[in-house]
């Protein structure tokens, strides 16, 4: 792996726009697998304005890269953080330097510290909030229950109604997930050390967890209906048969 990145950083850093090199992802914290990408940050001169991802393989080793500016690059941490989401500052906050001539990614590296290290501003989720949460989530159930697993869209909708789900009672619970990688979710949800190396704290209901864990795997009625039971009880006291919701324009 060592001489692919070191052809990968020899090439990149003799281009005029690059100012650093990050290591990030499973490499820079020890806990890659066989299958894992070799994932870069490029942070580009603010002269630059725009941004790029890239794939490229060197000596059978996949590298996933993305090119944006310092500028951009603090846009995304602080647009991030009042989304309730720390996932680019925690990139960097856990990332192996390989290049930076100009301190561009070490003064990142050190305000991404101060993102992660900083709690989530409290936000309140109103009861029209709450309202609408569960009438969305009822519209779905309903449709789950009355179709059966052989139609194509029965996964289509189970799927999305435990998307939803988990969206929606994380922000009643003020807390973090990752909504903006699915592919991370697994790990997020199931992984102890994964959590650790990056920060995160557990999702504070684990008996939710458990139930949605249960749901994804089976993909039974009873399980989705265990969820939908559970979050009446801890999100709102949905009234299926006579509800009315209504919120300011």
């Amino acid at each position: 792996m060592e001489k692919a990145l070191e052809k990968f950083i020899a090439r990149w850093k003799q281009k005029g726009i690059v100012r650093g090199i990050l290591l990030t992802g499973s490499y820079a914290v020890g806990i890659q697998n066989e299958n894992s990408d070799i994932d870069i940050r490029l942070v580009l001169d603010n002269t630059t304005t725009t941004s790029f991802k890239g794939l490229e393989t060197i000596d059978g080793f996949s590298f996933s890269y993305i090119g944006r500016s310092k500028a951009v690059t603090l846009e995304k941490f602080n647009k991030q953080f009042f989304s309730h989401v720390k996932m680019e500052a925690r990139i960097y906050n856990v990332g192996k330097i390989l290049f930076d001539p100009y301190r561009d990614i070490a003064t990142l590296q050190q305000i991404a510290k101060n993102y992660v290290e900083t709690g989530l501003i409290p936000r309140k989720t109103s009861e029209t909030d709450r309202q609408l949460h569960m009438y969305s989530l009822h519209k779905k159930y309903e449709y789950i229950l009355n179709t059966t697993p052989d139609d194509p869209f029965y996964t289509y909708n189970y799927i999305l109604y435990l998307k939803n789900a988990l969206n929606f009672y994380a922000s009643v619970l003020n807390t973090e997930i990752i909504f903006e990688n699915d592919s991370k979710l697994h790990r997020f949800l199931t992984d102890k050390h994964y959590l650790e190396m990056y920060g995160y704290t557990s999702f504070p209901d684990q008996e939710f967890i458990k139930l949605w864990l249960l749901a994804l795997e089976k993909r039974e009625i009873k399980e989705i209906r265990e969820i939908y039971t559970y979050l009446r009880k801890n999100l709102y006291k949905f009234n299926e048969s006579s509800t009315l919701i209504e919120w300011s324009n």
